[in-house]
C-alpha cells in the first residue's frame, strides 16, 4: 500500500516483490481544472514496470473532489486506467461495471 509521495519514488523496488500497487485515489488526482481532472503519472509509471494499480478507497458516503460515486468510477477506471479498485460498496462498483457494459 502506498500511502505516502515519498512511496510513489520506490515502484522500481516493489516490482521485486509485488505485482502490483495499491494507493490511495488521491494520489493519481493532480489537479482539475474546470470540469476536467490532471493527473500524476503514477499510474503509467506503475504500468511501465508491469504493476497493477488498483487505487483505495472507492466510497458513497465520501465523495470528497467528486460529486457522484460514478464519477468516481469513471474518472479512476477510464480516464485514468487503474487496473481495479478497492471499494466498501461493491454492489454500486458492480452496478456502476454492468451499465458500462450495455452501453
Amino acid at each position: 500500500m502506498i500511502e505516502f509521495l515519498e512511496e510513489t519514488k520506490k515502484l522500481e523496488h516493489f516490482v521485486s516483490y509485488a505485482d502490483g500497487i495499491g494507493h490511495r485515489y488521491v494520489k493519481v488526482l493532480d489537479k482539475k481544472i474546470e470540469t476536467k481532472y490532471k493527473f500524476t503519472s503514477l499510474v503509467s509509471d506503475a504500468h511501465k514496470l508491469n504493476l497493477k494499480a488498483h487505487p483505495y478507497s472507492f466510497r458513497v458516503d465520501t465523495l470528497n473532489e467528486f460529486s457522484t460515486f460514478e464519477e468516481i468510477m469513471e474518472t479512476l477506471l477510464f480516464n485514468v486506467n487503474v487496473d481495479g479498485a478497492f471499494t466498501d460498496f461493491p454492489d454500486k462498483g458492480l452496478l456502476f461495471l454492468q451499465k458500462e457494459k450495455s452501453k
